[in-house]
């Protein structure tokens, strides 16, 4: 199963777009002011990804969500995928 990473939405969420799993990162607090504008202060969130070494391929991750400025709550919600459709991640570029 392809993966797709994508963000600036500042709203996480998973889905599954076509064959391909897309993970949509929140807001780890690059919304700045604007954070604060609605009723309620936006949350921070972030995915932390777990990919097998051997053959790169993605696991499972978390979504970690933290209460906006001033609250308490901060809550931990791990998805394994299925070993027959891990999807596989993408190289990371390096160096020039």
């Amino acid at each position: 199963m392809p993966l797709v990473l994508a963000g600036h939405e500042h709203r996480q969420r998973a889905d599954t777009v076509g064959e391909a799993l897309t993970l949509v990162e929140g807001s780890t607090g690059g919304a700045g002011l604007r954070g604060l504008e609605g009723d309620e202060p936006l949350p921070l969130e972030c995915t932390v990804l777990y990919v097998d070494a051997a053959n790169r391929r993605l696991q499972a991750y978390d979504a970690i969500t933290v209460s906006g400025l001033g609250g308490l709550d901060a809550r931990s919600e791990r998805t394994v995928l299925p070993r027959d459709t891990a999807a596989p991640a993408s190289p990371v570029p390096t160096g020039p």
